[in-house]
């Protein structure tokens, strides 16, 4: 990295030392780029995994000790945890607030996360619904599901972590 600063001319030069700087954030820090499916699986054999992955899949809720505390709503196939959804509800003002989604990768397209989603939001008609600022990838997804990002956070009744 050191005989890249000084053949760039950036230990002797200010300009040549911002230029530097500039190409080594790029190449550290690229831009991201929304996630792109593999087309490994055939269209009907991914319908045909999706249908048997939903069909095994169990939720298992941990409700929260006290109310606006944290509530987790895990996925689970059989022994093991294939997502989790971490979530806060005021039933005082009517809001929900998705804190973190995450699914492992394998089970990732499957509508898994859509489907967590409306379980959180089930029996809820008429709350107000935001997320956290996510990665800049995750947008469609966010879009798709109708939850915008809040940046401003959670309300004053739920408990901050």
């Amino acid at each position: 990295m050191l005989q890249r600063l000084r053949d760039a001319g950036a230990d002797r030069d200010e300009q040549a030392a911002a230029q530097f700087a500039t190409r080594l954030r790029e190449e550290m820090f690229p831009e991201p780029e929304p996630f792109t499916w593999a087309n490994r699986v055939a269209p009907e054999r991914r319908w045909q995994r999706r249908v048997w992955v939903h069909a095994r899949l169990r939720w298992r809720r941990q409700p929260p000790p006290h109310p606006g505390a944290h509530q987790l709503l895990l996925l689970r196939l059989g022994a093991a945890t294939v997502g989790r959804l971490d979530y806060q509800v005021c039933d005082q003002c009517r809001c929900g607030y998705v804190r973190q989604l995450d699914v492992s990768d394998r089970y990732r397209g499957l509508g898994l996360g859509t489907r967590a989603i409306r379980v959180a939001r089930r029996g809820r008609d008429g709350y107000r619904w935001s997320t956290t600022a996510q990665y800049p990838t995750n947008g469609t997804f966010w879009a798709a599901v109708r939850l915008p990002e809040d940046h401003e956070g959670a309300c004053p009744h739920m408990q901050r972590p």
